[in-house]
């Protein structure tokens, strides 16, 4: 039985109807504190996402705008008037001009400021390069050359003509000699050194077309031409100088017969990834052990022009009408089309780098992107242009009739 109060209310019915403690004021101000510290938090991560979104949109914006953006004009940062422009020949090496001739090599910067030079003597002068090294071979004489940013740094004297040469990014050259009916392949080092030779023969393997070193040098590609039962065939040889091929006849690693098919050119864009370039497309190849073919791409439309960089490869073709007699189309390496697109520019030479496509005739440049958008068409100076080469951030080396010129579009 519940206990009777003299208030006449149980002992349990009082303690019901009593007040609730009330926190403290330190507790109060925890608490606060707590709620402003959430919204703060949430505050600064609205503020942070925002900041990053506003980042996105205005470097998609500035993205946008260098894709798409055109020029309608240029200015002539800097000019040197009175070059023998029609003795010597120029190529973009890195985001600097090399400059050869039979007489002597020259490395140029940006500014059109001489880094170095170097004399020799050679009767038909040609340049290739590989990233920053460039060899200079004598055609149909016995010279190389070998240079990087620096100068000179190193030689080669071959025993019989040379027909074409090519070159890693350390130096190390091949070349293609000839004599006679039978033409030689050989690999040097920098200081002239043989390191690999082998005879080759219109009948076996063929007479080699094109030759081309991986960046590293441990790869090289041969394109050879041959004729069996009266039909012309190519075969297309991977060689390779390291561990791998060094037990096998030749080096040689990979061989591929193509039948009725030429393929004048061939190309490695990095130490494992080969282009061949036939008359009716293309094959890329990768690899070092065992090289495969990634990508063929064979066009039934006449083939004008072909060129590439370190990941796409651009080729024209005839055009279907006199108002669009030309059709550019470039593709990555594994095959797969970027873009076509029809122009009317009538062009001389095609180039490429690894920002665009400059197509040029004797007067008039024309820029394209490697997304198919056409930068720039126009005049360039007021004589004959002989070569134009990008030099990056929208200038170029323009190479004129007694004249070179460092321009900026605008």
């Amino acid at each position: 039985m519940d206990e009777i109060r003299l208030d006449g209310m149980r002992e349990d019915e009082g303690e019901k109807n009593q007040p609730l403690p009330m926190e403290s004021p330190k507790v109060q101000r925890i608490e606060e504190y707590k709620e402003k510290e959430k919204k703060i938090r949430h505050l600064r991560v609205a503020i942070g996402l925002a900041a990053a979104a506003g980042i996105l949109i205005a470097g998609l914006l500035i993205s946008a705008g260098v894709k798409y953006r055109t020029y309608h004009s240029y200015e002539v940062l800097e000019s040197s008037q009175q070059e023998d422009t029609l003795t010597y020949s120029f190529i973009g090496v890195g985001n600097n001009v090399f400059r050869f001739g039979i007489d002597s090599a020259q490395l140029r910067n940006r500014k059109d400021e001489v880094l170095w030079n170097d004399t020799y003597v050679m009767n038909h002068p040609q340049a290739v390069s590989c990233e920053e090294a460039v060899a200079v071979y004598d055609k149909d004489g016995t010279s190389i050359l070998i240079y990087d940013a620096n100068g000179r740094i190193g030689s080669v004297s071959t025993k019989l003509p040379i027909v074409k040469a090519t070159v890693a990014a350390q130096g190390v050259v091949a070349a293609i000699l000839e004599n006679g009916e039978d033409t030689w392949i050989k690999y040097y080092s920098t200081d002239g050194e043989e390191i690999a030779s082998f005879r080759t023969r219109m009948d076996s393997p063929g007479y080699p077309m094109d030759i081309s070193l991986s960046s590293d040098g441990l790869m090289m590609g041969v394109s050879y031409a041959y004729a069996e039962s009266g039909q012309m065939k190519t075969q297309i040889a991977f060689y390779n100088f390291g561990s791998t091929g060094q037990n096998l006849v030749d080096n040689l690693v990979k061989a591929e017969t193509y039948s009725d098919a030429l393929c004048p050119e061939i190309k490695y864009v990095n130490e494992d990834t080969c282009i061949a370039f036939f008359d009716d497309g293309f094959h890329v190849y990768e690899g070092t052990k065992n090289p495969k073919e990634i990508a063929k791409v064979e066009e039934e439309r006449e083939i004008i022009s072909c060129t590439s960089n370190s990941s796409r490869i651009a080729m024209i073709f005839r055009g279907d009408d006199e108002e669009h007699p030309y059709l550019l189309k470039v593709y990555n390496l594994y095959g797969k089309e970027i873009f076509s697109k029809e122009f009317d520019f009538s062009y001389d030479t095609i180039q490429m780098d690894e920002r665009q496509i400059l197509l040029l005739n004797r007067r008039e440049m024309c820029i394209y992107s490697l997304d198919g958008v056409e930068k720039f068409r126009g005049v360039i100076g007021e004589s004959q242009i002989n070569n134009v080469i990008g030099l990056g951030r929208s200038q170029y080396f323009a190479v004129a009739e007694g004249e070179v010129m460092i321009l900026q579009m605008k």
